[in-house]
């Protein structure tokens, strides 16, 4: 079940008339929401239950032993019992991951290399299922035994409570990934339930659907047609790149602010995942707005535990490549992931080592106007750069990202711009970047929460339409419930 299915708007609306009439009952209400969050996922399939319960419980009684050792008088063991059993949980976490995850990526890779070293040996490929949204939910759980044991919370001891937070079903598939010490406490208390909020959820939400099946799934289809052409002309993986670029950030955008609009209809108020990431103007920048709860994750419990930037310049440049290649990697088993994150950490050294000038050179701006322009030119030229990392993300492996660059570096027409993909893109892009720029300068992601009620309810109405009207009849899976 997906939030675009109409199974799922069903189940919703009956749900949450109960979950609101269990306002003042608070366990009742946490019941009944895992409840709801264990039908949503076993709806994706429920085979997996059983491996998301496994790993409830495991890190449940984890947190509580770190908790106990950490804040115990009495330490009769020799060894630091907190410490090994973070690193219990961490192997186990791994193990689970790696195993659904990278078993046959990286036993077909072993195989290949084995084949052209001319040894014939058979590895086993156990065509292992992904189980929906592991990597989401075992980030989430690693940074509540990684927060208990920093002393950002105590353990909960109740497994009711523990469970809710890992199951939530509106983050659970594809996020936004959120940290033990930022829901758990608004799991173990009582939640601020009104008619306001679920008005504003509900508009957030509505946004939300605009852009996954108006922008995402229109641009999906001319990415399908172009980039699953084995031989598609150089202006064609251009156009095909840039409708990437909108497909998988309407997709996921749509699909974290519908999860941020069912939830501040229950009382939650989740993290902001995207803050118009499009109009960053360098590859630092780009992270602190795009997939922030994944970015921010790999910063904390990665970067930082490799040194961050505390031991000089090349110890820097290593552990941004090295949070970098294992972020794409996280995005899934494939050897163009691996290179878009080795991408990424390139941009970020690269970024890092030429700062001091880049801040010369902005300072440079004789005037306002002048810095106006300068940073406007910096988002345009970053823009390209980010479609560079989009085209191999999108790519189907090595050989793929090869022939998609030579397409573009070998092009010479320019009259193949002029197509119906090129036409379909700017219809929908224009007028999405023009409502873009208006937030931009607002500063204001939501700002029909400030408009007249005759101007809002004809924004409502026009979004509703254009859902209606302009929907393909082809509909695509979001993009990151495979991650």
């Amino acid at each position: 079940m997906n939030f675009t299915q109409p199974e799922f708007l069903i189940l919703f609306s009956l749900f949450l008339p109960i979950y609101f009439m269990l306002r003042r009952r608070l366990r009742a209400q946490t019941l009944v929401l895992t409840i709801a969050s264990y039908i949503f996922y076993a709806w994706f399939d429920w085979r997996f239950l059983g491996l998301l319960l496994l790993s409830t419980i495991v890190d449940f009684y984890f947190a509580i032993v770190i908790d106990y050792a950490k804040h115990s008088e009495k330490q009769p063991y020799p060894i630091n019992v907190a410490k090994c059993t973070l690193w219990a949980s961490v192997a186990y976490n791994l193990a689970v991951l790696g195993f659904f995850k990278y078993f046959d990526f990286f036993m077909g890779s072993l195989q290949v290399m084995l084949d052209r070293l001319g040894l014939h040996e058979s590895l086993p490929i156990l065509q292992i299922v992904l189980p929906a949204g592991i990597s989401f939910y075992t980030f989430q759980s690693l940074s509540y035994v990684i927060d208990v044991y920093d002393g950002k919370l105590r353990a909960t001891n109740r497994l009711a409570d523990y469970a809710a937070y890992i199951s939530f079903f509106p983050h659970l598939v594809s996020g936004p990934i959120l940290r033990g010490a930022y829901l758990m406490p608004k799991i173990v208390h009582e939640r601020k339930m009104s008619l306001p909020l679920a008005l504003s959820g509900l508009q957030l939400a509505l946004w939300g659907y605009f852009t996954k099946l108006v922008l995402a799934d229109n641009m999906a289809s001319i990415v399908n047609r172009i980039f699953l052409n084995p031989s598609p002309h150089g202006a064609g993986v251009i156009i095909a790149t840039y409708a990437f670029a909108f497909q998988i950030y309407g997709d996921f955008m749509g699909y974290t602010n519908i999860a941020r609009g069912i939830s501040r209809m229950m009382g939650f108020e989740l993290v902001l995942n995207f803050n118009l990431p499009y109009f960053a103007a360098n590859p630092g920048d780009f992270w602190r707005r795009w997939h922030i709860s994944l970015s921010s994750w790999l910063r904390d419990y990665l970067y930082i535990r490799l040194g961050g930037n505390r031991n000089g310049r090349l110890q820097t440049y290593r552990n941004l490549l090295i949070t970098m290649i294992l972020g794409g990697l996280w995005h899934g088993a494939a050897w163009n992931f691996i290179i878009w994150g080795a991408y990424h950490g390139v941009l970020l050294a690269i970024h890092r080592a030429f700062r001091d000038g880049k801040r010369a050179l902005a300072a440079a701006a004789a005037n306002q106007e002048g810095a106006r322009l300068l940073n406007g030119l910096k988002i345009v030229c970053f823009f390209q750069l980010t479609c560079i990392g989009w085209l191999i993300f999108r790519a189907r492996g090595f050989h793929d990202i090869v022939a998609k660059f030579k397409a573009v570096l070998l092009y010479t027409k320019l009259d193949d711009f002029w197509s119906p993909e090129a036409g379909q893109l700017l219809a929908f892009v224009v007028p999405f970047l023009a409502f873009e720029v208006y937030q931009y300068l607002t500063g204001d992601l939501e700002p029909w929460r400030r408009w007249p009620g005759a101007v809002r309810i004809l924004w409502y109405v026009a979004l509703l339409v254009l859902i209606a009207i302009l929907v393909p009849e082809v509909q695509t899976p979001f993009i990151y419930f495979q991650f």
